[in-house]
């Protein structure tokens, strides 16, 4: 028989570097730090989104209002013979629902139009003004209408027609705290 010769084992380093105290360390702290920046990376998006919310929670809360319009009154004057100046009579409320902002108002332009194509029947321009935080303003004015759309309108007011009014403004709205 055939001498076997003692087989020879080359020592793998690779197998005694995963085993060896240092790689083990370095393992341990690798870990570690990688635990560390997920969890601040999470802490942070936290973080972010709450801000957020707060954010948004509070630019819904304090955001300004669209004044409101309301005609309380309208009268449409019937003249006693075609050559006279038709008049509307008007009471419009305009009310300012902020609690916290006051609203300059330009040069408001109030139009009364009437029918399917909306002929315009007359309009006036209520002077810039001042309103306060929370208060109503009553205007109560005249219109000159304009006698081509007026005959009709006053042919159809005995069917309940409808009146459109239009409001062309310009607003500038304060916080109380500007």
């Amino acid at each position: 028989m055939p001498a076997i010769s003692p087989a020879y084992y080359a020592p793998n380093y690779n197998n005694l570097l995963h085993h060896s105290p240092l790689y083990n360390e370095i393992n341990a702290l690798s870990q570690i730090s990688n635990i560390f920046v997920k969890s601040l990376c999470i802490w942070l998006l936290q973080v972010i989104g709450l801000l957020s919310l707060i954010v948004l929670c509070l630019w819904l809360a304090l955001r300004p209002k669209s004044p409101s319009y309301s005609i309380v009154f309208i009268s449409i004057g019937q003249p006693s013979n075609s050559n006279e100046n038709n008049t509307i009579f008007y009471n419009l409320d305009i009310e300012n629902p902020n609690k916290d902002s006051s609203i300059y108002y330009d040069d408001t332009i109030l139009s009364f139009l009437y029918g399917e194509q909306e002929d315009d029947v007359g309009e006036t321009t209520i002077g810039s003004f001042h309103q306060g935080t929370g208060n109503t303003r009553d205007v109560s004015d005249t219109v000159n209408a304009k006698p081509r759309p007026f005959k009709p309108l006053l042919n159809a007011i005995s069917n309940a027609t409808r009146v459109k009014s239009c409001f062309d403004h310009k607003i500038s709205i304060q916080d109380m705290g500007n």
